[in-house]
């Protein structure tokens, strides 16, 4: 039997304490994980 593992959803207070650096001071890396993680807030509203 195969457990399914659910995604723990990013709130917007998620990204307030995951992300405590401005935009302009992360590496491109960071920027695309955050914009990334931006959309899956907006979509879980």
């Amino acid at each position: 039997m195969q457990m399914l593992r659910r995604k723990k959803v990013m709130t917007w207070e998620d990204m307030k304490v995951k992300y405590l650096e401005c935009r302009e001071d992360m590496t491109s890396e960071r920027e695309q994980e955050f914009i990334n993680d931006c959309f899956s807030c907006y979509e879980n509203e």
